[in-house]
């Protein structure tokens, strides 16, 4: 059965998934590194929309990354109260 169709039961039609089409839990390592790439090579810090833009990442997943899983590795900068820049720890731009 094509992806996307739809069975029909009695009355009620039920989306056949996959289990690659399901969404992950927990943390992904490599959403991890792609972030670390990002800010490695951008020691000045970047704001989470210019993040998720150069790893390729959600705007939302970046966000939630890094005030979760990685807020012991990231310095957050806050400029005027209404954006932040985050930039890795330890490292000078």
């Amino acid at each position: 059965m094509e992806r996307g169709k739809f069975l029909e039961r009695g009355k009620i039609y039920i989306r056949q998934m996959s289990n690659k089409n399901m969404p992950k839990r927990g943390f992904d390592y490599e959403k991890i590194r792609k972030i670390k790439k990002v800010l490695a090579e951008n020691l000045q810090g970047l704001w989470v929309r210019e993040i998720a833009r150069k790893s390729g990442l959600d705007k939302s997943t970046v966000s939630i990354y890094l005030s979760k899983y990685m807020k012991n590795e990231v310095e957050v900068i806050s400029i005027s109260g209404l954006v932040k820049i985050y930039k890795l720890r330890g490292k000078n731009g």
